[in-house]
C-alpha cells in the first residue's frame, strides 16, 4: 500500500486501537515481544504491508499527533502575540 491518503492513514489507527497489546501497558501481554510482533504482522496483513512498516507508520502517525498536541498546548500562553494553533489531528 504506497498511498497513505487519509482513508489509509484511519485503517491502521482502527486497527492498531484493537491491538491493546500494543498500547496498554496495563494489558497482561503488553510487555511480550513475540505477541506484538504478531500483532503488528496482523495489522500489517489486513493493510497489505508488512508489520514493520506498518509499525513505522504508526509511530510516525503518533508522534505528529504529539506535536500537534504540544504545539497548540503551548500556543494557549497569556503572553501578547501568540497565537492560537489548532490541531487538525484527530486525537488517538
Amino acid at each position: 500500500m504506497e498511498d497513505w491518503n487519509e482513508e489509509n492513514t484511519l485503517l491502521p489507527i482502527r486497527l492498531y486501537e484493537e491491538k491493546e497489546n500494543l498500547w496498554n501497558p496495563k494489558n497482561k501481554d503488553y510487555k511480550k515481544t513475540n505477541l506484538k510482533l504478531d500483532s503488528w504482522d496482523q495489522i500489517g496483513e489486513a493493510m497489505g504491508i508488512t508489520g514493520e512498516i506498518c509499525k513505522i507508520k504508526m509511530v510516525s502517525v503518533l508522534l505528529s499527533n504529539r506535536r500537534e498536541k504540544a504545539k497548540e498546548r503551548n500556543s494557549q500562553g497569556t503572553g501578547k502575540g501568540n497565537k492560537l494553533i489548532k490541531c487538525n489531528i484527530q486525537t488517538i
